[in-house]
């Protein structure tokens, strides 16, 4: 969930935390050297949960079945579910379940007990079924005030100084979509930049445990060959790294920061 699920029901992201490393952010050599140099670095893929404890892998299952026994959780109203398709083309909306706050910080509760990552959690097996996991602006904030999960902020303030708001989170069916209220904005987090683009939608794509494809979300690399690096993939290589692919080249040994209590 999030400075999000959202920072999520632990989405969203993703990735500020995660991020940031890939790019120094300035002027001349080193982030040329950073953007390209990073392609041939060697890469192992791993099986993330040969990389969590006993206590963490049964933390996330339990993740799943606190989920998946919420026979009662209720589809969102016509009114959100005529937005949220608007906003996720080819949205299933008849599988769409909304997750109330109770039902969030139980999740991220049994997250940060384990110390898992938001990967673990958003890659979990309860989002590759059939269910579809909503959870509303309200929700995310609060839980954001209670849990930091290292994804995209929740909220904050873009470059031009307007304020930036997830709208809605979103997990199932293999897709994790953050929604935010611009469709394109720029803004900085420990004085690093990223952008949000792709009608302010940032979508996850779960390829397996501990691995996501990313869409929408860019962190700032070399400037004049790289000005924007696209991040497509990032894959945990270790319990808190992470390898994360772009359109400039690759990068190993980024921090991953486990989900924990504010």
């Amino acid at each position: 969930m999030a400075k999000n699920l959202g920072r999520c029901l632990a989405l969203a992201a993703a990735f500020s935390s995660v991020a940031a490393p890939v790019f120094a952010q300035e002027a001349g050599l080193q982030p040329l050297q950073a953007a390209f140099a990073g392609a041939k670095l060697p890469f192992q893929a791993f099986t993330p949960h040969s990389l969590l404890t006993p206590e963490q892998q049964d933390a996330l299952s339990q993740a799943e079945k606190i989920l998946r026994q919420q026979p009662a959780l209720p589809a969102p109203n016509d009114a959100v579910l005529k937005w949220l398709s608007q906003r996720v083309p080819g949205l299933d909306v008849k599988n769409i379940k909304e997750i109330n706050f109770e039902t969030g910080v139980m999740v991220m509760a049994k997250a940060s007990a384990a110390k898992a990552t938001w990967m673990d959690v958003l890659s979990d097996a309860a989002f590759r079924g059939q269910t579809i996991y909503y959870v509303s602006q309200d929700v995310l904030n609060q839980l954001d005030a209670k849990y930091y999960a290292g994804l995209i902020p929740v909220r904050g303030s873009t470059e031009d100084g307007q304020t930036f708001q997830m709208q809605a989170f979103l997990a199932g069916q293999g897709k994790v979509h953050l929604l935010f209220n611009f469709t394109d904005f720029t803004y900085k987090d420990e004085g690093k930049r990223f952008k949000v683009d792709n009608g302010g939608r940032v979508t996850a794509t779960i390829r397996g445990p501990g691995d996501v494809g990313v869409e929408g979300f860019s962190t700032y690399g070399a400037p004049v060959f790289c000005p924007w690096a696209h991040i497509q993939r990032m894959t945990k290589e270790s319990m808190y790294k992470v390898h994360v692919f772009t359109n400039c080249g690759d990068r190993s040994g980024n921090d991953l920061h486990p989900v924990r209590a504010r």
